[in-house]
């Protein structure tokens, strides 16, 4: 069981020299070997990569982290890279307030007011890390997926991951050191017998947003904090090596005494309920010495209805479904023919992981253009919904590609319209 640097986790310094000269580097895995810091720092490389971020993001911390998530390989950067900023301007929170985005888009108020975690602000800080706070008690994930969307949770995170990003990136440019995230999961409450099922609602769910943060925050979120731990600890890791992979898990500490948080985190960061002297009296958090907002109850009038988005457009419900078998490393196009101001409307359930976006096209397919951002799917207790505002005439394409490398097929059932 790892047990992380005290007091803030701040990343071992040395000192390497890279192709430009001396430079000051911090972090865990990076490599001091003339060759691989001559190719990380290419000018050519560094031109091209930092074109395709917006200038605050465009600094030696921010790609040293992707640097080192993913060992140098440039290929491999640039192609989550766009994924990523994709991702930002489909949805639309490049360039906006982060916090007041989290409170007032459809996708993300509907997602975080189920969840008990702390404000979206993010200025509390122990040393250079950021402290979030989230708390399971109170917080029924299985109920919560009758009531959302398994893509809302996903594509929320994806935001909330981008608001920690600027606190770092704003920490960094204020100090001129590395910065990081740690979470602090207070698993009070927890059902552990919701995990031991890889197959169940909560360990898909817990699976797929752990992939994101392994494929695109690996080292911005640097430590996660489980409190309160339900179970013996064997069973735990158990758990999470269906959930994680072992460079993930290196990153989870376990507390067997919720006091111990103290050891790695300044009192000012915690909240009073552990024995901090953090405190939020913005309104936000209830009760105050919690730090974290009261999750918002799951009734039976909250449950999803498939209906409605299609009645908005008066049609009596769900449309006739089509169902096909994606077999592995194939892909299911849906292609409408839409004119300017037009809705596309799509409707699908799947029994396995699905890469799901939409694609424009104005020229027959020759060229593509991402217009709602690629994440993985799978069903939970919700069908999969959505709907665009067509901007321009031409075609789009509703992509459902199988990425897994197993044998059996993923069938989909899908319904796909333009009105």
């Amino acid at each position: 069981m790892s047990s992380g640097n005290r007091k803030g986790d701040s990343f071992p310094r040395r000192t390497t020299v890279d192709c430009r000269g001396t430079r000051t580097q911090w972090g865990p895995r990076v490599s001091a070997t003339p060759n691989y810091l001559c190719r990380v720092f290419s000018y050519f490389e560094w031109e091209k990569l930092g074109s395709k971020v917006p200038a605050d993001f465009n600094t030696e911390f921010f790609w040293a982290r992707w640097f080192r998530a993913y060992n140098g390989d440039i290929a491999g950067i640039e192609k989550k890279i766009d994924e990523y900023m994709t991702h930002r301007r489909n949805m639309g929170y490049d360039g906006v307030d982060i916090a007041k985005f989290l409170h007032a888009h459809p996708i993300a108020k509907a997602t975080f007011e189920r969840f008990a975690i702390s404000r979206h602000e993010n200025d509390v800080f122990s040393g250079d890390v950021m402290v979030f706070l989230q708390k399971m008690d109170g917080v029924e994930l299985k109920e919560i997926m009758k009531a959302i969307p398994l893509s809302n949770v996903l594509h929320s995170y994806y935001v909330l991951q981008d608001g920690w990003q600027r606190a770092m990136l704003a920490h960094e440019q204020k100090t001129g050191r590395p910065a990081g995230v740690v979470s602090v999961l207070d698993l009070k409450g927890l059902n552990l017998a919701d995990f031991i099922n890889p197959l169940s609602t909560s360990a898909k769910l817990a699976r797929l947003v752990v992939k994101i943060w392994s494929e695109f925050f690996s080292e911005n979120l640097i430590r996660l904090y489980l409190l309160n731990p339900p179970g013996i600890l064997s069973v735990i890791w158990q758990c999470a090596k269906f959930i994680m992979d072992k460079r993930t898990q290196s990153r989870v500490v376990i507390l067997q005494k919720p006091e111990d948080i103290l050891l790695h985190l300044d009192k000012e960061a915690v909240p009073v309920e552990l024995g901090g002297l953090r405190i939020d009296e913005s309104g936000f958090s209830h009760p105050p010495e919690s730090c974290c907002n009261p999750p918002k109850p799951v009734t039976n009038g909250c449950h999803y209805d498939q209906d409605k988005m299609f009645k908005e457009i008066n049609l009596q419900g769900v449309p006739d479904l089509k169902t096909v078998s994606v077999k592995s490393k194939h892909k299911h196009d849906v292609t409408k023919e839409c004119k300017e101001g037009q809705h596309l409307l799509w409707h699908f359930t799947i029994n396995g992981d699905i890469d799901f976006e939409i694609v424009y096209s104005a020229d027959g397919g020759k060229t593509e253009e991402s217009v709602w951002p690629r994440i993985t799917l799978t069903s939970l207790k919700a069908p999969e919904q959505g709907k665009i505002v067509c901007k321009r005439t031409g075609q789009y394409h509703a992509r459902f590609t199988n990425s897994t490398g197993g044998w059996i097929p993923v069938k989909l059932h899908y319904g796909v319209v333009v009105r």
